[in-house]
């Protein structure tokens, strides 16, 4: 389902990023009247620093990924890792 999915890509991949990041970007995304987001949240990132950094995070949680027998595991490695920068409850644990 698109909505959990993305709700796991906000998760592993955004969530993880230096504090604040993921505020800034939402903040920077442009939205519809009714709320919806108009375009992705990489598109938002600067090309010169953001994509870089998210291209780089991309590459760490796939190696985590490749290197874990479970999701589990990939997602124990991938919270000592990169923990999530703020508090909240991981998504992972309620969905599976």
């Amino acid at each position: 389902m698109p909505k959990y999915a993305g709700k796991i890509i906000i998760n592993i991949i955004y969530d993880r990023l230096p504090e604040n990041v993921l505020d800034a970007l939402d903040k920077k995304t442009p939205r519809s009247k009714a709320g919806n987001k108009l375009v992705r949240l990489h598109q938002s990132l600067t090309p010169d620093v953001g994509r870089k950094h998210l291209e780089k995070q991309i590459i760490a949680v796939i190696a985590l990924m490749k290197a874990s027998d479970n999701w589990y595991q990939f997602m124990y490695a991938l919270d000592k890792c990169y923990p999530v920068k703020k508090q909240q409850a991981r998504i992972w644990e309620f969905m599976f």
